[in-house]
């Protein structure tokens, strides 16, 4: 069966942050439940960009947000209640429409360093009023690095 392989791209992470598994997060195998990766991945990406003075709905200040066009999801190893994650954010790929971040989830315990998993977002720039996808401006890097 094929598989679809997220590579951290060589530059470093342009963003880091922490959050932890909580009581919810968990499923009944007791461990980080596969919905709660795009959940605390999504919460680490408002922290990233409120960095920014950017939010998702008012991105670049122009009335116009960001919408989740894709999600890739690589699992690695499992976390538990209570594990602090950190959330590595890298650039990927940009098109006149979007972007690519690259996450990078991490678990520190007992002095060990354990990858969890990897993430791909493919992220629009969307118009909400009109309901369509809109040209990104040519700064845009300077807004995300």
């Amino acid at each position: 069966m094929a598989r679809i392989k997220i590579t951290i791209p060589k530059q470093g992470p342009i963003f880091e942050t922490n959050l932890q598994v909580r009581v919810d997060d968990i499923n009944y195998g007791q461990h980080l439940s596969h919905d709660r990766y795009l959940t605390l991945t999504h919460q680490a990406r408002v922290e990233y960009l409120k960095s920014r003075q950017q939010s998702e709905l008012e991105f670049l200040s122009h009335g116009h947000g960001l919408i989740m066009n894709e999600a890739v999801i690589n699992y690695l190893n499992e976390a538990y209640l209570g594990d602090q994650l950190q959330f590595r954010f890298y650039l990927g790929d940009i098109s006149n429409f979007g972007f690519e971040l690259i996450v990078e989830i991490i678990k520190k315990s007992n002095g060990n360093v354990e990858k969890v998993a990897n993430l791909k977002t493919t992220m629009i720039y969307f118009d909400y009023k009109n309901k369509k996808p809109i040209k990104l401006p040519d700064n845009i890097i300077d807004t995300l690095k």
